[in-house]
């Protein structure tokens, strides 16, 4: 499958899908891609990460995150939401995220990743403007 970067809100969120094996090139050159489109938006811009169709990935991962970092940094990102049914891959973004005082939030799908980002910014996804008030995936 491989990998793809798009904005799903133009200059708001970008999705990124990866899929099948993943590999440090292919993650430096999407990370690069994502700093191309953070340095052209005006800030905050959200980032989805839809790795639910992941099979493998590269453990060589210090010096793209890094780099994600800096663009992150630089560019005022706002949330960083990981899609994944692994809870391993689930469990170290979010230890990841503690560690470099990131807003990040692992969800289970992309409606769950809308339907939080409507939480936090309700111009965004109004379809979702029903809710309880009370953050998605949360009881």
């Amino acid at each position: 499958m491989g990998s793809s970067i798009q904005w799903l809100v133009e200059n708001k969120v970008i999705l990124g899908t990866v899929g099948g094996d993943y590999s440090r090139e292919e993650m430096v050159a999407r990370i690069a891609e994502i700093g191309k489109m953070l340095r052209e938006t005006p800030p905050p811009c959200h980032l989805i990460i839809d790795a639910s169709s992941l099979e493998t990935f590269t453990t060589r991962i210090v010096e793209p995150i890094s780099e994600l970092r800096k663009n992150q940094a630089e560019n005022n990102t706002g949330w960083i939401l990981l899609i994944s049914n692994s809870s391993v891959m689930r469990f170290f973004g979010t230890v990841a995220a503690k560690v470099m005082n990131d807003r990040f939030r692992p969800v289970a799908s992309l409606e769950e990743a809308k339907q939080f980002l409507h939480y936090i910014e309700p111009m965004l996804f109004t379809e979702y403007a029903k809710s309880t008030g009370t953050p998605p995936g949360e009881k």
